[in-house]
């Protein structure tokens, strides 16, 4: 969760049966993050937070061991270890549901399935740092290596990187992310997908992360043959 307020510190956190849902997003990147209640149990069914971040600041300057931890039925929640103790007021829903969003089901075909560890994730992110693009380029090959290229169109400056991403398209030549579905997210190995709407998805465990294409998907060309006619 505290890597999850790089998007965006704002969050809602929402009981979905035996779990608790986490769902945030900030300009083109969202994300959800599910957990067992029993580990992030709380009054009600929802609990807001407009600058989480700074809740975790205030979680953590008391020792973990002998912490206690309470929550009234109007939203303080009050840490208590030995003779100190903090009151911390939780947010108005109502106020934050702007930083949430509802996960729309995608059900259009997948067209680009890939592995991308968290090697390869460090390489492009690494990437992006030295370049600040504003498109990463994925190419696909016919062996099924990807070929990614990260771009600043201001500067014309282009890193390029042939990884050993072995992609699964179905008649796709390349696909352009958009920076943040790469940069935005923690370290981790992740499946990335692309759906036919446009939808890039990464997912690991528990977390999940969305984001738009910055452009149409690209296809690849394709070759028809023509038989000349033969004069009789």
């Amino acid at each position: 969760m505290k890597k999850l307020t790089g998007i965006s510190s704002a969050m809602i956190f929402r009981k979905e049966g035996e779990n608790v849902v986490l769902r945030v997003k900030s300009g083109p990147m969202a994300a959800s993050y599910t957990i067992p209640k029993e580990d992030f149990d709380f009054y009600g069914e929802e609990i807001g937070f407009a600058d989480f971040k700074n809740f975790l600041d205030h979680l953590d300057s008391f020792r973990e061991e002998g912490r206690e931890i309470s929550q009234d039925t109007v939203g303080n929640i009050e840490i208590r270890t030995g003779t100190c103790a903090l009151k911390y007021r939780t947010s108005d829903i109502r106020i934050l549901k702007k930083h949430a969003f509802s996960e729309v089901q995608d059900s259009s075909p997948i067209i680009v399935e890939l592995l991308l560890s968290k090697g390869d994730l460090a390489t492009i992110s690494n990437a992006c740092r030295k370049v600040k693009p504003d498109e990463v380029k994925l190419t696909f090959g016919e062996d099924g290596e990807t070929l990614v290229h990260v771009i600043n169109t201001k500067t014309y400056t282009q890193f390029r990187v042939t990884l050993g991403l072995k992609s699964r398209t179905y008649e796709v030549a390349s696909v352009s992310l958009n920076p943040e579905i790469v940069t935005e997210v923690p370290e981790n190995d992740y499946e990335l997908s692309v759906s036919k709407i446009g939808r890039c998805t990464l997912s690991a465990e528990s977390m999940v992360f969305f984001c738009g294409l910055k452009h149409k998907v690209q296809p690849k060309e394709v070759k028809i043959e023509v038989e000349e006619e033969v004069d009789a």
